[in-house]
């Protein structure tokens, strides 16, 4: 039996429960607290840092999509993760709308490894599950 003290444990039974009222969320909840997500990052970020990173959401996560579409469209660098290989650092790349993007090592869509449009962001927005205890951020426990 796991021992509930064990912070592995307890980060884990987080996790399952963050991800169970993620998924109980409606359409409607959903698409509020992305659309106030991205208000709070265009508040405070004005003019934004280029390059930008964001991320593609996975699991409902909040969609930041309709700010990377502002930004790019106002001549921000904006960028997204690329695994390239499992337990490695990650790689960014510059996102363009415009170019279909593919699936990296991890199944998660981001931009074609160009290495014309390799970047190092000026900030980095990085999704998670939510916060522990210690206000740490908690991921999906892949260790990017």
């Amino acid at each position: 039996m796991p021992n509930p003290t064990d912070e592995k444990f307890y980060r884990s039974t987080l996790r399952t429960r963050m991800k169970s009222w993620r998924r109980t969320l409606s359409a409607a909840d959903h698409a509020t607290y992305s659309r106030r997500m991205c208000d709070i990052l265009e508040d405070h970020f004005h003019p934004p840092p280029s390059p930008f990173a964001f991320y593609a959401p996975i699991t409902k996560e909040p969609d930041i999509s309709p700010l990377m579409h502002e930004w790019y469209a106002a001549g921000v660098g904006v960028c997204l993760p690329r695994v390239e290989e499992p337990c490695a650092p990650l790689s960014f790349y510059l996102w363009d709308p415009n170019i279909r993007p593919t699936l990296d090592e991890a199944g998660i869509v981001a931009p074609p490894a160009n290495p014309d449009k390799l970047v190092t962001p000026k900030i980095l927005f990085i999704p998670c599950l939510g916060l522990d205890k210690n206000g740490y951020r908690l991921g999906y426990g892949g260790g990017y």
